[in-house]
């Protein structure tokens, strides 16, 4: 299975950029004072790995991608399962779980191998361990390798394709998804917030078309006259129809 790349850096910094610009509304409402945006991705993603950037001050140390490994935990991976492109994550995370995954693969040999019996020997060992893992996940379901390993104790999960999602046992109890949309696109379930909570019940109003609350933004806000309003019209600044292939509006 190929990875088409995930640009994370994109989506997380469009997000603080959002959060930058109404924190700088607010004080400009409490102060009278404006404030100058500036928004860095390469900045805006260090809070994602601050322990790395700490580890790497103190040892000098220069981390390089993991893969689907992780620095303390070993075995973890991502392993191919029965089935077209199917897969199963499995992180065993101390040495209770990895005698479980031993006895679950009938792997006698490495569960009584000393070499293997703590995580930094593991991590010496992890392409062999691998190597068996694979063995093991590719003859079975995803979700059967998935149920073994949670009633052992062992974090795992299938990868799941965007279509196995809107089915998914668990996400559909926490509510994920929710229903949405409007006329001209008719309606679909769309992903709400991950997080649950346990105040006032949050409600998603109907994803609105193009161009809808350009009145109510550009008049009711910033004052425009319907001759100002008109003139953004006519040198189109403004636009209220979806572009064609072509650019010409539908």
């Amino acid at each position: 299975s190929e990875n088409d790349g995930v640009y994370h850096m994109d989506a997380a910094s469009g997000s603080a950029g959002a959060l930058a610009a109404l924190m700088a509304l607010r004080r400009r409402e409490k102060t009278g004072v404006g404030e100058l945006v500036e928004l860095s991705q390469c900045e805006n993603m260090l809070n994602h790995i601050g322990e790395l950037l700490v580890h790497a001050s103190q040892t000098n140390t220069v981390h390089g991608p993991l893969g689907n490994r992780h620095r303390k935990y070993a075995p973890q991976g991502c392993y191919e399962t029965q089935g077209d492109d199917q897969w199963v994550v499995i992180s065993v995370t101390n040495d209770d779980q990895w005698g479980q995954l031993c006895a679950l693969m009938d792997a006698d040999d490495m569960a009584n191998d000393v070499s293997m019996k703590d995580a930094i020997g593991r991590q010496a060992k992890h392409e062999v361990i691998d190597e068996r893992i694979r063995e093991w996940t590719e003859s079975k379901d995803a979700r059967v390798i998935f149920d073994l390993c949670q009633s052992h104790g062992i974090p795992a999960a299938p990868v799941l394709k965007e279509l196995d999602l809107m089915s998914e046992e668990h996400l559909l109890q926490r509510g994920l998804f929710a229903q949405n949309g409007n006329a001209e696109i008719g309606f679909h379930m769309y992903p709400t917030h991950p997080w649950r909570w346990t105040g006032p019940e949050l409600n998603f109003g109907e994803i609105p078309t193009l161009g809808q609350h350009n009145k109510a933004v550009l008049q009711g806000l910033l004052n425009k006259s319907d001759d100002e309003y008109r003139e953004l019209e006519v040198d189109g600044h403004l636009q209220v129809d979806y572009l064609l292939p072509d650019g010409t509006s539908q």
